[in-house]
């Protein structure tokens, strides 16, 4: 507050209090017309105020309508996306089942000198007939139904002019022969392994050609984009993807690499000629049209060459429905744009096991509306008598007397897991599976195992904790045990199945010793040695029966006397051996562990159960009662997938953890 001085003289006094006086009545005047003001000031606040309330309350109500709207639109909008995806596909499977009674004559008259002609099965003629009119399909026949043969026949009634054929690497040279011995009319180049140079020319050679047909293995681009663009512009019509379940991941090279290919933008639709890139004078849009007549596409699909894909696999879902998208993406993009949506439609999410899995009716309700573009047959469904599979266990007690060495490596590998489980370790599915590998591959054939120690977060440090000095098996000892006698006096020829190459090796060696012919057929096999080795068991290339053939004694091929053949035993790795190929010029197969995958040991028993087989096979299984393999048994037996990420139930994963710390699996 200001200080105020008051005069000191009487006269000035008296004037100064008339002069403050007169000044505070001024002042008082003035306060009093402020707070009039403030008053009006209030009021007209007040009924901003309420306006406001009243505006902003509208607003509200007006952003909820908005939302509502935005929602039932949003959901209207999926609902007619579905309507019109189901619509297509009812339209398509009339027409579809209409084309069939039209068109499979005009199939029969097309293909009726073609040499499959004489030997196809009835269920391979119905489904070609079935997918050459859809043009587009998924070939689901379970194994040994001969689904190569199918897509043959499918391409020829298709008239199929320039195809191309996906497969793994290790099962392209048998489909050559398969192609050659059924289509001989169709000349069969394979791309894999070709060097750059030679493979480039061969593609541009192509180009100018009106027909051809080739190999090329998943990984084949990998390493080299530039193999995709020369694939694109090959502008085939026609492409087959053989074990289509090794492009389940939509992430991967191999399935983004057929998907660019399936729906290059690479030819006119009207005059064939090529495409390119231009900006519309109006919009300065980018768009697609045809370099020579101008046209441009009507929908994505006008300006594909591709014109018909075939998907076949006889394990189309190993783990989850997901693994069945890319194949259907492939098939219909428009149909099933995205992963989202295919969930959405026939799938549900469960939170507790973290796992999508087919809804009530979600799989009938797919088959249904995919119709004459899926064909999935069994043996029994497909009408064909197939020769019998028999299948023996060989259960054996662990005698620790007779193999110390192997039981003090199980005791140590459970040892170092238990402390293992007891630290404050992150264990998931990943975390527990070297734990599980390394005491199967102990019951198994335990030289070579390595203990490493690893630090919080599960990554090696570097440092081995152990390593497994044994070299004994009893595993081993009873499948040489099994195998002398299948030989020797069943005079058969046998496949070995296992997943350690350890195992393999020394199952090899100890052959050798005993002078029987084997080869090992792993991811260390060469190139010309694993086409040998197909060669050599192929039931329509290799005589079986009997034993030593009726050609000269002077004969100088496989060895003196002539065998017919090359090698009694082959050792086979399931990833490398488990699909694809033809081995049934042998009638024994055994087990020396299971495969993780129940879909993928199915496979893998089919090697030797094929559809022209003569004779009945025999699967054996070797298990060691008391050990890991009955834990094993009794996962596979729930369809558990370890391996490929253990999709099933969480209890599942917890019994197994369980196990592991408890020391019950050895």
């Amino acid at each position: 507050m200001a200080t105020i001085e008051i005069p000191e003289d009487p006269e000035q006094l008296e004037a100064w209090v008339k002069e403050r006086e007169a000044e505070q009545k001024k002042q008082t005047e003035e306060i009093s017309r402020i707070a009039k003001d403030i008053q009006k000031d209030l009021a007209e606040e007040q009924e901003v105020r309420a306006k406001y309330a009243e505006l902003a309350k509208r607003r509200k109500q007006r952003e909820n309508e908005r939302d509502r709207i935005k929602q039932q639109a949003k959901a209207e909008e999926l609902a007619v996306i579905q309507a019109k995806r189901k619509l297509q596909t009812f339209k398509s499977e009339v027409a579809i089942n209409q084309q069939l009674k039209e068109e499979a004559a005009r199939f029969d008259e097309i293909t009726q000198r073609h040499k499959w002609r004489e030997f196809a099965f009835n269920h391979q003629l119905e489904g070609a007939r079935r997918l050459a009119t859809a043009k587009r399909g998924i070939l689901g026949d379970k194994r040994g139904l001969g689904k190569s043969l199918t897509s043959l026949i499918w391409a020829d009634m298709l008239n199929a002019q320039k195809v191309i054929i996906f497969a793994p690497k290790d099962v392209l040279l048998n489909f050559k022969r398969e192609i050659e011995n059924w289509t001989p009319h169709r000349h069969v180049g394979v791309i894999s392994g070709m060097p750059k140079f030679q493979r480039d020319m061969f593609l541009s050679m192509l180009k100018h050609e009106s027909q051809f047909l080739i190999l090329i293995n998943y990984e084949a681009w990998r390493r080299d984009k530039a193999l995709l663009e020369s694939l694109k512009e090959l502008r085939a019509d026609t492409v087959i993807i053989d074990e289509a379940h090794n492009i389940k991941e939509k992430k991967t090279s191999a399935y983004q690499g057929i998907r660019d290919i399936v729906y290059a933008v690479n030819q006119c639709n009207q005059c064939g000629g090529t495409t390119e890139k231009y900006t519309h004078y109006v919009t300065q849009t980018r768009r697609t049209r045809c370099s020579q007549c101008l046209s441009e596409p009507e929908t994505f699909k006008d300006f594909c060459s591709v014109k018909n894909v075939l998907p076949m696999t006889g394990t189309a879902i190993l783990n989850k429905p997901q693994d069945l998208w890319t194949l259907l993406n492939l098939v219909d993009r428009e149909l099933f744009p995205s992963e989202q949506y295919f969930l959405q439609d026939y799938c549900h999410y469960d939170m507790y096991t973290n796992r999508w899995s087919f809804r009530y009716g979600g799989e009938e309700a797919l088959i249904k509306r995919l119709g004459s573009r899926f064909v999935k047959r069994d043996k029994n469904s497909a009408g064909v008598k197939f020769k019998k599979q028999q299948h023996v266990e060989h259960r054996i007690e662990f005698d620790r007397g007779l193999y110390p060495d192997q039981w003090r490596v199980m005791q140590e590998i459970a040892k170092y897991g238990a402390i293992r489980m007891a630290e404050d370790v992150k264990l998931d599915v990943v975390g527990i599976l070297p734990e599980l590998t390394r005491r199967r591959q102990a019951i198994t054939w335990p030289q070579g195992i390595k203990v490493w120690e690893v630090d919080g977060e599960g990554r090696k440090t570097g440092n081995i904790l152990y390593e497994a000095p044994a070299t004994e098996s009893i595993k081993m000892d009873k499948l040489i045990e099994l195998s002398k006698e299948i030989i020797n006096e069943d005079e058969d020829r046998l496949v070995i199945f296992s997943q350690f190459k350890e195992a393999l090796k020394e199952i090899e060696r100890r052959f050798n010793e005993l002078g029987i012919s084997v080869v090992r057929y792993d991811g260390d096999t060469s190139d010309a040695k694993a086409q040998e080795a197909q060669l050599d068991f192929d039931g329509k290339i290799a005589p079986n029966h009997p034993r030593y053939s009726d050609c000269n004694p002077e004969c100088k091929g496989w060895g003196e006397p002539c065998l017919g053949y090359k090698y009694q035993v082959i050792c086979a790795h399931y990833k490398k051996g488990g699909v694809g190929l033809n081995l049934n010029a042998a009638r024994q197969m055994i087990k020396l562990d299971r495969e993780w995958n129940p879909g993928k040991e199915d496979q893998a028993d089919g090697r030797i159960d094929r559809i022209d087989n003569t004779q009945d096979s025999i699967v054996h299984t070797i298990h060691v009662e008391g050990t890991i393999d009955a834990f094993m048994d009794s996962l596979i037996a729930e369809k558990a997938n370890v391996i490929n990420g253990f999709e099933d139930t969480h209890d599942m994963f917890e019994k197994m953890l369980s196990a592991l710390k408890d020391g019950d699996l050895m």
